[in-house]
């Protein structure tokens, strides 16, 4: 009887040894998942700062290389709401580029060109056309309306949907006027 008492208490002693061990080696894995995870997270954290950083350099380049060029440069997004204006308009115009967002650039296109100009325009985006492109008078900071070609070119997703337009539009006045 004693040996078998005995025998059941280093048993029982050596289940809860046995229980001690998992219960650390548990903790171990929990310690060691905790640190993998934050080793993760610092991963992550950096990456995302280094993607930030590049994405404002390729906005800023983006921006210089559109104030660069002599055309007045624009976007808009997918349903034609115009959402991007370079320096170049709000020097033509003296009007600030929030001034201007939206459909707030038809207010500096000649009266006699603002209706077939917003109807192009409309038929180009609500259709998804290859290409929107219009002769029309802008009216400069002084008053006086110079004959712009403006052109714009959609920019689309793999499956061809229209993400966003780019436009561009030029000082074709001294052409338009020696013809």
């Amino acid at each position: 009887v004693r040996y078998i008492i005995h025998w059941v208490e280093d048993v029982t002693e050596f289940i809860q040894l046995k229980r001690q061990m998992l219960e650390q080696n548990l903790e171990h894995q929990e310690l060691h998942a905790r640190t993998e995870t934050i080793a993760a997270e610092g991963y992550l954290r950096s990456e995302a700062i280094e993607t930030q950083r590049l994405l404002t350099e390729t906005s800023r380049r983006y921006q210089f290389l559109a104030d660069l060029v002599p055309q007045l440069i624009w976007t808009a997004d997918a349903r034609g709401a115009a959402d991007y204006f370079n320096r170049r308009w709000t020097d033509l115009t003296h009007l600030e580029a929030k001034d201007l967002l939206l459909d707030g650039w038809q207010r500096v296109v000649h009266p006699e060109d603002r209706g077939r100009t917003r109807e192009r325009w409309s038929e180009c985006v609500t259709n998804g056309e290859e290409k929107f492109q219009i002769q029309h008078r802008l009216r400069c900071h002084d008053g006086s309306y110079r004959w712009m070609l403006t052109t714009a070119l959609p920019y689309r997703d793999a499956g061809g949907r229209v993400l966003k337009w780019f436009g561009s539009t030029t000082d074709i006045h001294d052409k338009v006027l020696a013809d």
